[in-house]
């Protein structure tokens, strides 16, 4: 909610490059008009006019179903204890699932986001989901106990092979973002 002086509750964050990002949760859904200002300087390219979409109006305990089903069971104590409801889903960012909810994996933490904007755009029922295992295949009418465990071992295998080359980016962006950094030091020193 806007506050008596016109400030929206926010989270900025400067690089001290000459870029800043400004993050904030939006009280309803729809296209918002925004404008940033810095002491008494209005940012260029004013408004910014986001869309937000249809935030989920789900208690807390269907985060967690939500969260479970989308194959993250590990964490979904996290988000009952933190009391995340659906508005507050919608608001998530990397910073505030590493901080706040205490997830860690780079990958995972994409993967929340991805799946919970995939969710609030659309009409989701958050019981909808369904791993595929063993179980669910035979009632799927794969009868065969082989059958069942070779789909069963490709969706593994096809999960750690995902798992693996999305660690590999995590490293291959860490040692980008690195000497992206030293070159950009690099160039400011020079000038």
């Amino acid at each position: 909610e806007e506050a008596d002086d016109g400030v929206i509750p926010h989270e900025m964050c400067d690089f001290g490059n000459g870029v800043c990002t400004v993050e904030y949760v939006p009280a309803r859904a729809g296209l918002h008009e925004v404008t940033v200002q810095i002491g008494e300087t209005l940012l260029g390219g004013q408004p910014y006019t986001p869309m937000v979409a249809e935030l989920p109006e789900w208690e807390v305990e269907e985060v967690a179903i939500f969260i479970k089903r989308i194959g993250f069971p590990e964490y979904a104590r996290n988000f009952v204890a933190m009391r995340i409801d659906g508005a507050l889903l919608a608001g998530l960012s990397l910073k505030s699932l590493e901080a706040e909810l205490h997830i860690l994996n780079k990958s995972h933490q994409r993967s929340l986001l991805n799946a919970i904007g995939h969710a609030c755009q659309t009409d989701f029922d958050p019981s909808s989901t369904v791993r595929l295992d063993d179980l669910s295949l035979a009632q799927l009418g794969v009868l065969d106990t082989k059958a069942r465990a070779r789909v069963t071992m490709m969706m593994t295998e096809t999960s750690e092979k995902t798992s693996e080359a999305t660690e590999r980016e995590e490293v291959f962006q860490t040692l980008l973002n690195k000497r992206l950094a030293a070159t950009g030091h690099a160039l400011q020193d020079s000038l």
